[in-house]
């Protein structure tokens, strides 16, 4: 229990290449390729990055990490975390969206189930 943390924003689970393949277990190659569209050219494109970290030749792009294991069960039947759920970006932009309308950011528990706090 964490009686003084103080939650202020939810954010997504961002990756870079580098994370996907290191969480995948798979070559930055392999990653590099299919999120150029240079490999795996039927079914649906590999996600698209969400964002972009830096400028010019040290700019990064971002991916959404849900996104990118729900491809990966698509096509490859991987289900790199099958005991993990993540918030869908609606979920997480409406607990911000609470947060701020309380002003107050605060987490607490609210029940306890089997052992297992709930917010």
């Amino acid at each position: 229990m964490l009686p003084q943390a103080s939650v202020e924003r939810v954010d997504e689970q961002f990756v870079s290449l580098a994370d996907i393949a290191a969480r995948a277990g798979l070559s930055h190659e392999a990653v590099r390729l299919w999120a150029a569209g240079k490999r795996r050219t039927q079914g649906e494109p590999f996600p698209a990055p969400r964002a972009q970290v830096g400028q010019g030749r040290t700019a990064t792009k971002i991916w959404s990490w849900p996104e990118v294991l729900v491809w990966f069960e698509a096509h490859y039947s991987l289900d790199l975390e099958p005991d993990t759920a993540y918030l869908t970006p609606q979920q997480v932009a409406r607990l911000n969206a609470l947060l701020q309308e309380s002003g107050q950011g605060c987490w607490r528990p609210l029940a306890t189930v089997s052992g297992t706090r709930t917010l």
